[in-house]
């Protein structure tokens, strides 16, 4: 299969010209009028490949214990805290990471946090190796504060399959059961 990326350069806001035909603009607005009308995912994979059970690329799930999943591809992940235990734990003074090839086991502590509200071990939502971390949470813990789901990941690891994947939390699961949690606690 051949991907081609095109770029587009606008014109300058304040001119109301139409590029001129010999120009970069010009040729973009020609060759997008050429391109089929569908949708981002079917412009770089085949119809034939796309089922309904794929794991959709982004999509993030959640475990019981608070760590958030992101499905890079089919087979690799990012990890990170849940916003949620984040405020629960209060700042975070530091984290220790396990390091880049070695393996996670599924429901096995792979990281400690020691933060204003105690120290916390991470339970491992999936199995895998590492296969990067996140230094700079490492060296600067208060970014898994002010930006758990984006800069305060914490690893990315590469699954043996994406069943795992599969049998975590949705979005919506889990805030069922951060509802159900908050009520046990009142009780």
């Amino acid at each position: 299969m051949k991907i081609v990326i095109y770029s587009y350069h606008p014109p300058h806001p304040l001119s109301s010209q139409k590029p001129p035909a010999g120009s970069r603009d010009a040729a973009w607005e020609r060759r997008k009028k050429s391109l089929p009308k569908k949708d981002f995912v079917n412009i770089f994979r085949p119809e034939s490949d796309a089922t309904q059970e794929d794991t959709v690329i982004g999509e993030i799930r959640y475990s019981r214990d608070h760590v958030w999943v992101r499905s890079d591809d089919d087979i690799r992940v990012t990890l990170g805290i849940t916003d949620y235990l984040q405020e629960k734990l209060g700042e975070i003074y530091s984290i220790k990471l396990p390091e880049e090839g070695e393996e996670i086991i599924k429901e096995e502590a792979f990281s400690t946090v020691d933060a204003k509200f105690g120290r916390r071990e991470l339970i491992a939502p999936i199995s895998g190796e590492v296969i990067e971390v996140n230094y700079e949470a490492v060296e600067v813990p208060e970014i898994i504060n002010e930006d758990p789901l984006a800069e305060g990941w914490l690893l990315k690891v590469e699954m043996p399959s994406g069943a795992e994947f599969d049998e975590l939390l949705t979005e919506e699961e889990y805030e069922e059961y951060l509802s159900e949690e908050a009520e046990s606690e009142e009780e």
